[in-house]
Protein backbone atom coordinates (compact mmCIF):
# COMPACT_ATOMS: atom_id res chain seq x y z
CA UNK A 1 0.00 0.00 0.00
CA UNK A 2 1.28 3.02 -1.36
CA UNK A 3 0.97 6.82 -1.09
CA UNK A 4 0.70 9.64 1.41
CA UNK A 5 -1.25 9.09 4.93
CA UNK A 6 -3.80 11.57 4.92
CA UNK A 7 -6.05 12.37 8.10
CA UNK A 8 -8.69 10.14 8.83
CA UNK A 9 -11.96 11.39 8.99
CA UNK A 10 -13.79 12.47 12.01
CA UNK A 11 -17.21 11.52 12.48
CA UNK A 12 -18.86 12.67 15.92
CA UNK A 13 -20.24 8.96 17.42
CA UNK A 14 -24.08 9.38 18.28
CA UNK A 15 -25.03 11.05 20.93
CA UNK A 16 -24.78 8.13 23.05
CA UNK A 17 -22.97 9.59 26.28
CA UNK A 18 -19.48 8.90 24.31
CA UNK A 19 -19.88 12.27 22.82
CA UNK A 20 -16.43 14.32 22.92
CA UNK A 21 -16.97 17.27 25.31
CA UNK A 22 -16.34 20.66 23.62
CA UNK A 23 -13.32 22.44 24.73
CA UNK A 24 -13.34 26.29 25.85
CA UNK A 25 -17.19 27.05 25.56
CA UNK A 26 -16.87 25.76 21.54
CA UNK A 27 -19.77 23.99 20.09
CA UNK A 28 -17.44 21.53 18.46
CA UNK A 29 -15.04 19.61 20.28
CA UNK A 30 -10.78 20.31 19.94
CA UNK A 31 -9.32 18.02 17.82
CA UNK A 32 -5.99 17.17 17.45
CA UNK A 33 -4.11 15.47 14.36
CA UNK A 34 -2.61 12.84 16.18
CA UNK A 35 -0.45 9.79 14.75
CA UNK A 36 -1.13 6.09 15.74
CA UNK A 37 1.63 3.00 15.09
CA UNK A 38 1.41 -0.58 14.81
CA UNK A 39 4.86 -2.53 15.49
CA UNK A 40 3.77 -5.68 16.72
CA UNK A 41 3.68 -7.54 13.69
CA UNK A 42 0.82 -8.28 11.47
CA UNK A 43 0.27 -9.88 7.78
CA UNK A 44 -1.64 -7.86 5.86
CA UNK A 45 -4.14 -5.80 7.20
CA UNK A 46 -4.27 -3.60 10.75
CA UNK A 47 -7.15 -0.82 11.28
CA UNK A 48 -7.61 1.01 14.82
CA UNK A 49 -10.55 1.63 16.93
CA UNK A 50 -11.03 3.78 19.47
CA UNK A 51 -13.01 5.10 22.35
CA UNK A 52 -13.37 9.05 20.49
CA UNK A 53 -14.50 6.94 17.45
CA UNK A 54 -17.34 4.85 19.50
CA UNK A 55 -14.74 1.99 18.06
CA UNK A 56 -15.34 2.27 14.11
CA UNK A 57 -12.14 0.96 12.88
CA UNK A 58 -10.23 3.05 10.72
CA UNK A 59 -7.55 1.43 8.59
CA UNK A 60 -4.06 1.89 9.10
CA UNK A 61 -1.19 2.31 5.99
CA UNK A 62 1.57 -0.18 6.18
CA UNK A 63 4.65 1.79 5.46
CA UNK A 64 7.27 -1.19 5.31
CA UNK A 65 9.26 -2.90 7.54
CA UNK A 66 6.11 -4.15 9.99
CA UNK A 67 5.41 -0.63 10.36
CA UNK A 68 1.86 0.39 10.13
CA UNK A 69 0.24 4.22 10.92
CA UNK A 70 -2.67 6.13 10.60
CA UNK A 71 -2.85 9.74 11.02
CA UNK A 72 -6.37 11.04 12.74
CA UNK A 73 -8.42 13.75 14.03
CA UNK A 74 -8.93 12.62 18.08
CA UNK A 75 -10.66 15.04 20.72
CA UNK A 76 -8.67 16.41 23.66
CA UNK A 77 -8.68 14.15 26.42
CA UNK A 78 -8.00 10.39 27.69
CA UNK A 79 -9.24 8.10 24.97
CA UNK A 80 -8.58 3.86 25.09
CA UNK A 81 -7.71 2.02 21.90
CA UNK A 82 -7.21 -1.70 19.92
CA UNK A 83 -6.06 -2.80 16.95
CA UNK A 84 -7.64 -5.29 14.39
CA UNK A 85 -4.91 -6.93 13.10
CA UNK A 86 -5.69 -9.61 10.22
CA UNK A 87 -8.84 -9.93 11.93
CA UNK A 88 -8.32 -10.32 15.28
CA UNK A 89 -8.40 -7.58 18.47
CA UNK A 90 -5.04 -6.62 19.78
CA UNK A 91 -3.47 -4.41 21.80
CA UNK A 92 0.05 -2.90 21.09
CA UNK A 93 3.19 -3.81 23.34
CA UNK A 94 4.66 -0.43 22.58
CA UNK A 95 1.85 1.75 24.29
CA UNK A 96 0.28 1.77 27.63
CA UNK A 97 -2.31 -0.28 28.61
CA UNK A 98 -5.51 0.18 30.90
CA UNK A 99 -7.72 -2.22 31.69
CA UNK A 100 -7.97 -6.13 32.94
CA UNK A 101 -6.59 -9.04 30.46
CA UNK A 102 -8.67 -11.69 32.74
CA UNK A 103 -12.00 -9.81 31.72
CA UNK A 104 -11.34 -9.09 28.13
CA UNK A 105 -10.71 -5.42 29.29
CA UNK A 106 -7.39 -4.69 28.72
CA UNK A 107 -6.80 -1.72 25.53
CA UNK A 108 -4.29 0.85 25.21
CA UNK A 109 -4.43 4.02 26.21
CA UNK A 110 -3.50 7.81 25.29
CA UNK A 111 -3.77 11.28 26.55
CA UNK A 112 -4.64 13.87 23.97
CA UNK A 113 -3.03 17.36 24.93
CA UNK A 114 -3.45 20.32 23.31
CA UNK A 115 -0.42 21.13 21.12
CA UNK A 116 2.11 23.52 21.69
CA UNK A 117 1.38 26.89 19.73
CA UNK A 118 4.20 27.20 17.24
CA UNK A 119 7.42 29.04 17.85
CA UNK A 120 7.83 32.61 16.12
CA UNK A 121 11.30 32.52 14.50
CA UNK A 122 13.04 35.29 15.56
CA UNK A 123 15.03 37.24 13.19
CA UNK A 124 18.81 37.40 13.14
CA UNK A 125 20.43 40.79 14.06
CA UNK A 126 22.31 42.58 11.63
CA UNK A 127 25.80 44.18 11.25
CA UNK A 128 27.34 45.25 15.04
CA UNK A 129 23.82 43.79 16.64
CA UNK A 130 24.47 40.25 15.90
CA UNK A 131 28.34 40.45 16.97
CA UNK A 132 27.20 41.29 20.62
CA UNK A 133 24.29 38.57 20.41
CA UNK A 134 27.10 35.63 19.69
CA UNK A 135 29.40 36.96 22.20
CA UNK A 136 26.52 36.70 24.74
CA UNK A 137 25.71 33.51 23.94
CA UNK A 138 29.51 32.33 24.05
CA UNK A 139 29.55 33.64 27.81
CA UNK A 140 26.54 31.74 28.91
CA UNK A 141 27.24 28.52 27.09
Amino acid sequence: MEGINEVAPFDPPPANGNVPKPVNGSTTPDLVKTEFVYADGAGSDVKLCGSWANWVPIQMYYEGEGLWTVLTAVPLGEHEFRFIVDGEWKISTHHPTVGDDLDDTLNNYRKILRPLPPRERLEKPKGREWETVKRRRCVLM
